[in-house]
């Protein structure tokens, strides 16, 4: 009797070291990323054009964490569609141009802007419905994952004060009690 109560034991701390081997070092996990608490659309200070920012906690579900290779955003308004894929990130003392970012389980908050090629078209700010896309490209992985999506609106009053003023842009601030985004115009 003593001898099976010993093997299943024996089997059970088996099993248990096996499952924590398996979450800590070969479970590969997802990122995942918080709703963008402040959005940003406008003109950039630096170089010209139009830009997108967001700022939100992007985390691993895996203990090793995760590496991006690179963020981009899709930006869609009815038959728009438009990808900015040059990425840059930090915080408003130091931005760096996107080109891998350790992801821990405990997450990093950072700003994140997008901005448009020098050879592309450019990024015209519309009234309307917009459809964001945030997709990540990970070390390893051959498609790019959708971080995260969401929608904001862009009123025609909104739209024309940035058609008339090239230094203003529209910030979306979540609110968490009406489930929407809060449009307010700012200069740069």
């Amino acid at each position: 009797m003593v001898v099976y109560v010993s093997l299943i034991i024996s089997i059970f701390a088996i099993l248990v070291s096996g499952v924590t081997a398996w979450l800590t070092f070969f479970h590969r996990g997802n990122l995942l990323m918080t709703r963008p608490s402040v959005v940003y659309i406008g003109p950039e200070k630096e170089g010209g054009g139009n830009k997108f920012f967001f700022r939100s906690l992007m985390y691993s579900t895996s203990k090793r964490g995760m590496v991006i290779e690179s963020l981009h955003v899709r930006i869609k308004c009815d038959d728009y569609k438009k990808d900015l894929k040059i990425w840059v990130y930090g915080n408003r003392d130091k931005l760096m141009r996107g080109s891998g970012l350790f992801i821990p389980q405990t997450g990093l908050t950072f700003d994140h802007h997008f901005l448009l090629s020098k050879n592309s078209e450019v990024f015209e700010i519309s009234s309307g419905d917009y459809n964001i896309t945030i997709f990540a490209n990970l070390v390893g992985e051959d498609k790019a994952v959708e971080l995260y999506e969401f929608n904001l609106t862009i009123e025609s009053l909104e739209a024309g004060a940035l058609m008339i003023d090239d230094d203003l842009g529209i910030y979306f601030d979540w609110d968490p009690d009406a489930q929407t985004y809060d449009a307010h115009l700012k200069q740069l």
